[in-house]
């Protein structure tokens, strides 16, 4: 996808690739923007995304390949991006 220009990886943009020989039947890619402005606060959105995304499939469980920004961030720092997008869109 990246080499076909389909997925820039642009904050914002998803991109789900369907992989059905494999385990998992689909793999939904966040873009996350440049690498030096990743935040807390686009994680938090990328990752509201996800889960809304998941909702209107009625996805019921998923796996997360969390990418490694330990260079733009703090683990906690990213974590908590993340456990905020996931957990405040997942709330009901």
């Amino acid at each position: 996808p990246m080499q076909t220009g389909d997925f820039k990886g642009k904050e914002g943009e998803n991109l789900v690739i369907y992989t059905p020989d494999a385990k998992e039947s689909r793999c939904l890619m966040l873009g996350l923007g440049k690498f030096e402005s990743i935040s807390v606060d686009s994680l938090r959105r990328a990752y509201s995304q996800a889960i809304r995304f998941c909702h209107r499939k009625k996805i019921k469980s998923v796996n997360l390949i969390l990418p490694d920004l330990r260079k733009a961030l703090t683990e906690t720092d990213q974590t908590k991006g993340i456990a905020e997008g996931i957990f405040l869109t997942n709330y009901r």
